[in-house]
């Protein structure tokens, strides 16, 4: 026979345990937007992945502007081409964000590399251009 003191026991089992209850950690939901249709986000998400101008779109308006040819090397072109947008889903992109009123900071990468890319006068010819000029060496 064991012998149990009950003392103990009633004692033990008497105080209040107190149970730690860990929150679920919160998801930080991102705010940023696209207008773009899930399509064309998604073709040009990947296109910047790839070329890992994610962080950074507006580097290729930029690089469109002054001709730059460490951005927009030949590679880069080729993958950018399909990625362009033509005039009608730049105006409907900018038609919804000035219809919405949204600022760029809350814009994903696609939407910020079609917005600013589109405001690049001649856009489409100049990177036409650049790639007629590497196709020539």
């Amino acid at each position: 026979k064991i012998k149990l003191d009950i003392q103990d026991l009633t004692a033990e089992f008497s105080k209040k345990k107190i149970e730690k209850k860990t929150a679920a950690p919160k998801l930080i939901k991102s705010t940023k937007k696209s207008y773009l249709s899930n399509e064309k986000a998604r073709c040009v998400s990947v296109v910047l992945q790839k070329l890992n101008f994610e962080k950074d779109p507006i580097i290729v308006s930029d690089a469109l502007i002054e001709y730059d040819e460490s951005i927009l090397t030949p590679e880069a072109c080729d993958l950018l081409k399909p990625a362009f947008p033509k005039q009608s889903k730049f105006d409907e992109l900018l038609q919804k964000l000035e219809e919405n009123k949204v600022n760029q900071d809350d814009l994903i990468a696609s939407d910020i590399f079609i917005q600013t890319v589109g405001c690049v006068l001649g856009y489409q010819e100049r990177l036409d251009s650049l790639m007629e000029v590497k196709m020539l060496y």
